[in-house]
């Protein structure tokens, strides 16, 4: 038997109408009575710093890092000082 999408409820439709009806029952399954809270940042700040820590680094590599991890070119620029620093 199919989902009858008229009367999921909204957080549900929504899912039906981003992943598709087999998609919505896995997460529905998996998540279950669950309350679930997604980040604003999709990358984990420790890993992105520590994937910072790991690089060769120019001056431009700061803007394109900020744009592809979704955090602010200061930041950026900050973990690259700080792993620069004479310990």
């Amino acid at each position: 038997m199919s989902v009858d999408v008229s009367v999921l409820q909204p957080i549900y439709r929504d899912l039906y109408d981003l992943l598709g009806e087999t998609e919505l029952l896995k997460v529905f399954e998996y998540y279950r009575g669950a309350q679930v809270t997604f980040p604003v940042h999709l990358y984990q700040r420790t890993l992105v710093s520590q994937a910072i820590a790991q690089r060769e680094m120019l001056a431009s590599d700061c803007q394109a890092l900020a744009r592809h991890y979704g955090y602010s070119e200061r930041w950026i620029r900050n973990q690259v000082r700080k792993e620069n620093r004479p310990q």
